[in-house]
């Protein structure tokens, strides 16, 4: 299937998905980030907040994990477990709102 067709068939999708599936989407696939950057995202270690980054660095960062841009101990393995559109919604659950 070409990009721009996935692409395409990917925007009906999740245009057609109520706010509320899109919602429990974002949350299930945000709670294993919770075990080391803290609940909402509010880190209590060295780790990174996730809740004072804004929606794109959150994604741009887990990007460069998934494709080894930036290293670290475990978030490169962890990134590549998501599809960018799950990156996405992790990125718009825990970054900041405009």
């Amino acid at each position: 299937m070409k990009q721009s067709t996935f692409t395409v068939l990917l925007m009906l999708l999740l245009s057609s998905a109520s706010y509320a599936e899109i919602q429990l989407n974002a949350t299930m696939l945000s709670l294993p980030c919770t075990g080391c950057h803290g609940s909402e995202g509010k880190s209590q270690r060295a780790i990174p907040s996730l809740n004072v980054m804004s929606r794109e660095q959150i994604y741009r960062a887990m990007k460069s994990f998934k494709n080894d841009q930036r290293h670290a101990t475990l978030m490169n393995r962890i990134a590549k477990g998501y599809s960018d559109s799950e990156l996405r919604l992790i990125a718009d659950y825990f970054g900041v709102k405009p």
